[in-house]
């Protein structure tokens, strides 16, 4: 009998099985929710980055354009 019941796992031991692997699923589907909310939170500020520098770009040139416009009307 020893036999036959180390061959087939208990209820017991199949429930135990089960809470395991939904707790791996479980784990696994947060560990991938928090690396997705990290990616879109660098990417968003990425892209903040990329649009201050735009408008830094922006005016600068507005800067330059207006300075040589008054140094040309200075000649």
């Amino acid at each position: 009998m020893q036999a036959h019941e180390s061959q087939n796992p208990s209820t017991f031991e199949q429930e135990n099985s089960l809470e395991a692997i939904h707790v791996d699923f479980m784990d696994i589907a947060h560990e991938l929710h928090q690396k997705q909310s990290e990616s879109k939170k660098k990417d968003r500020a990425k892209r903040r980055s990329q649009a201050r520098r735009a408008i830094e770009d922006h005016q600068e040139k507005k800067r330059l354009e207006a300075e040589l416009k008054e140094w040309w009307d200075d000649l």
